[in-house]
C-alpha cells in the first residue's frame, strides 16, 4: 500500500511529466479498431508504436501484424531498450515493463524467433 507522500509524489509526477489522452470509439463504424485493441496486451505501447511508425519515426519498430503467430519474450535485465543492447535480427516489439506488469526488468523484447544461448548470454537477458 503506497503511503500517502507516495501518492502525492506520484501525482506531481504525473501532473508534471505525462498527459493523458482519450479516445472515443464507435462499436460499428470502429470495429475493425476495436477487434485489434483487443487483440493487444499493452494497448498503449501498440498505439504509441502506430504513431510512431506513421510519422517515420526511423527509430520506431513496426507495428506487430500478426498477434497469433509465436513470439519469443526476453527481459532486459541490466538495460534498457537502445541502440546495440540487444540482438536485432527478429526483433518485433519492445513492451514497456511498466505498462505491462514485468517488474524486475528494464524492458521486454518480443521476437519472431528463440534468441541462442550465446544472445542470451552476451547481452544479458533472461528468457520469459
Amino acid at each position: 500500500m503506497a503511503s500517502e507522500a507516495q501518492k502525492r509524489a506520484v501525482a506531481r509526477y504525473d501532473a508534471e511529466h505525462t498527459v493523458q489522452v482519450k479516445m472515443k470509439l464507435n462499436k460499428e463504424n470502429d470495429a475493425d479498431i476495436l477487434k485489434r485493441l483487443a487483440a493487444e496486451p499493452n494497448k498503449q505501447g501498440f498505439i504509441k508504436q502506430a504513431i510512431r511508425t506513421a510519422m517515420g519515426n526511423p527509430g520506431a519498430l513496426p507495428v506487430i501484424e500478426a498477434p497469433d503467430k509465436w513470439l519469443f519474450v526476453y527481459g532486459m535485465r541490466l538495460r534498457g531498450f537502445s541502440p546495440g543492447a540487444q540482438p536485432k535480427n527478429g526483433l518485433v516489439g519492445v513492451v514497456d515493463r511498466l505498462t505491462d506488469g514485468f517488474r524486475g526488468y528494464h524492458d521486454i523484447l518480443l521476437y519472431n524467433r528463440p534468441l541462442t544461448a550465446d544472445e542470451i548470454r552476451d547481452y544479458e537477458l533472461d528468457e520469459l
